[in-house]
């Protein structure tokens, strides 16, 4: 009977022309657990340090790269309760529902807070009737500091940046209390060693990882320890305190930080280990920092990806987290690199990865299952070859991912089973999605490039925008689409999902771009404003928010917000205010 089954598999397969080579594999597992190392002393520390120094030089070839200012499980809800009364208002677009990440721009229904590209804070005031009014501009930040992103709750207004002196970069966070923003309080200044690579917030605990390369010319024991700085006061961790990997880079840190908004008066939570972190995920109970290496062989070219002597490995360590104490779990490795944070998901105590791999010189993509010990169950594999992952998004049991080369396959895959998980369906129309988002858990909406090959080569043409229906995992099928703009069109949102904003109530989504026409003429940049209209199977772009970005660029859109019927638009310089029915222009504030 096995074998009549067996060989049905094959003439389905035949007789439907898949041209793919996709298969499941359930491998033998293994334990990825590692018993952590624990450096004995100073002399050890050292003499790690020295052999691997020689990493440092080539790091930018290994893959240990300083981590994207673009940073990619289930979406936030796009309004809460405010703490002085019911308001409804946009939050920051963050992958997992509790856990939220910083922007360069945060709103409680109440203030718009922002960062601006020349290191102001400004606190914005939005009454009823769309008035805007700055009521607060922090510009007192130690001379070496460089604000980046912040959070807001109903306490605390978060800012986050790097910090420059003599014995290198900081990871700094100014902690202020926000009951007055007119005369905010200063309640924690804390630097943490290495620069900044991300951070994430849940509930009152405040996690930040950042990576630390110490110099090689001096080797200063005070140069060697990783340490935070708290309201002017170092703090060293001595070498007892630091941990290490088997067959990891010893050539840097990477250490994590937790703080307790709760108890601001607790010490640093600082963790630190032999290492180096790019990508990071996060859900509520689970941190996974990632870093991939690049290998060659250096007699030949380098730079030839599609060569059998270049292999990508990247690691991936999870840490447990609960009040803002984070804990090592596990360590596992997979062949390949995962594209963003999207490609990273965690669902019933199992996490899935998607990367893009070299095979036999040729790119293939894989998804990868781990148990909570990051025990390999299972594995979708070659999917796709001579393609690469554009974008993934999970969705409980399902996921989603998107290849290109010169079309854009959509793969629906089943990961109910995390021991045997498989391809259901697939979809190839022209173009690619850059970010999909959860419309419902039958619709998606796609966001990317639209694609032209008439030249004999893969061109940009304008912003595609699709909505797919994947009601039928083994059919998915493209609803409807709109191209905006032509060649040398291009949004933010193709590399940042936060500069995504959806208001489900109205079905309208926006997102800053720069639109051109067929030949790279610039012809706007601003905010799009558009439409779903789901019953008559169409976007409908209502407008484009502008404020002459091609006379001063410091108008250039960067976000849109929205409190209760109140859209605005952020750019550097200024704050504009509009009808969120009529679209029409209340009001602006504009910086110094």
């Amino acid at each position: 009977m096995k074998k009549i089954i067996s060989l049905l598999v094959i003439l389905i397969l035949l007789l439907t022309g898949c041209n793919s080579v996709i298969h499941t594999e359930q491998p033998t597992p293994t334990s990825t657990t590692q018993n952590l190392k624990q450096i004995a002393s100073m002399s050890q520390l050292k003499t790690l340090l020295e052999a691997n120094k020689d990493n440092l030089v080539s790091r930018w070839f290994r893959g240990i790269t300083a981590p994207t200012m673009y940073k990619n499980s289930e979406d936030a809800e796009s309004s809460v309760e405010s703490a002085q009364g019911s308001s409804d208002y946009s939050q920051t677009n963050t992958q997992v529902s509790g856990v939220d990440e910083a922007d360069t721009v945060k709103t409680d229904g109440l203030y718009i807070y922002q960062i601006n590209d020349f290191g102001k804070v400004h606190i914005v005031s939005v009454d009823n009737d769309g008035q805007l009014n700055l009521v607060n501009q922090i510009i007192d930040f130690d001379e070496d500091f460089h604000p980046r992103e912040l959070y807001v709750d109903d306490s605390f207004l978060i800012v986050i940046g790097s910090s420059y002196n003599n014995d290198g970069s900081y990871t700094t966070a100014y902690v202020y209390d926000k009951t007055d923003v007119t005369n905010l309080s200063l309640l924690k200044n804390i630097m943490i060693k290495g620069y900044y690579v991300s951070s994430r917030k849940i509930g009152t605990s405040l996690y930040l990882i950042s990576n630390y390369s110490p110099s090689y010319y001096y080797l200063k024991d005070t140069e060697l320890l990783p340490c935070y700085i708290e309201d002017g006061i170092t703090t060293y961790q001595t070498p007892n305190e630091i941990y290490y990997f088997d067959d990891v880079d010893y050539s840097s840190y990477l250490i994590l930080g937790g703080i307790d908004l709760s108890d601001l008066s607790k010490d640093v939570n600082l963790n630190t280990y032999l290492g180096s972190g790019q990508t990071i995920y996060m859900s509520q109970e689970n941190l996974y920092v990632t870093y991939t290496t690049y290998q060659y062989n250096r007699t030949v070219n380098i730079l030839a990806e599609n060569s059998s002597d270049y292999k990508q490995t990247s690691v991936i360590h999870k840490f447990s987290a609960e009040s803002a104490v984070l804990n090592y779990v596990a360590t596992a490795e997979v062949e390949g690199y995962p594209i963003n944070q999207f490609a990273m998901d965690e669902h019933n105590g199992f996490f899935r990865i998607a990367v893009t791999a070299t095979k036999d010189g040729e790119s293939v993509n894989n998804v990868h299952i781990f148990d909570s010990e990051l025990i390999q169950t299972g594995t979708i594999s070659n999917m796709a070859p001579g393609e690469r992952i554009y974008s993934v998004r999970f969705n409980g049991d399902i996921g989603y991912m998107v290849t290109f080369v010169s079309v854009d396959p959509l793969f629906v895959m089943d990961l109910s089973d995390p021991y045997n998980p498989k391809v259901d369906g697939e979809l190839k129309i022209p173009g690619y999605s850059t970010y999909m988002h959860m419309y419902s858990d039958t619709l998606i909406l796609g966001f990317g490039m639209d694609t032209d090959s008439s030249e004999g080569r893969v061109l940009n043409q304008g912003i595609k925008i699709a909505m797919f229906d994947v009601s039928d995992r083994t059919n998915p099928t493209q609803l409807f689409m709109t191209v905006i703009g032509g060649r040398g069109t291009w949004s933010p949102l193709n590399n940042d999902h936060k500069a995504f904003m959806i208001n489900r109530e109205r079905n309208i989504f926006t997102f800053p771009a720069q639109i051109a026409g067929n030949n790279y003429e610039m012809k706007a940049q601003g905010l799009v404003v558009c439409r779903i209209d789901i019953e008559n199977n169409q976007f409908e772009v209502l407008d484009i928010l502008s404020q002459d970005y091609f006379t001063n660029w410091n108008n250039y859109v960067q976000r849109g917000l929205y409190i209760n019927n109140i859209l605005l638009t952020i750019s550097s310089n200024a704050i504009y205010s509009y009808n969120f029915d009529s679209l029409e222009l209340i009001d602006n504030v504009i910086f110094d």
